[in-house]
């Protein structure tokens, strides 16, 4: 479960958003923020432009404060 979430920067990649969480969560390895983050098991590389599969809670996170359509447009390179 996270506890908690860093917010986006208005011109920030969601990418650097969930490396932020990492560096603030404390976790001592990779593998402990990706069980929280990813929804597909061993996922041991994130694509850095687009999206993966998200769990809810972290999902739920991410959408706290833009709707899923807008963080995918404004901070993914997918558009």
């Amino acid at each position: 479960m996270i506890a908690f979430f860093p917010k986006i920067y208005h011109d920030e990649l969601l990418y650097s958003q969930l490396a932020r969480y990492h560096v603030r969560s404390g976790y001592a390895s990779y593998t402990f923020t990706a069980e929280d983050l990813f929804a597909k098991e061993r996922l041991r590389v994130p694509n850095v432009e687009f999206v993966n599969h998200y769990t809810s809670d972290c999902r739920s996170w991410l959408t706290k404060f833009e709707s899923w359509e807008d963080v995918v447009g404004k901070h993914t390179m997918a558009p």
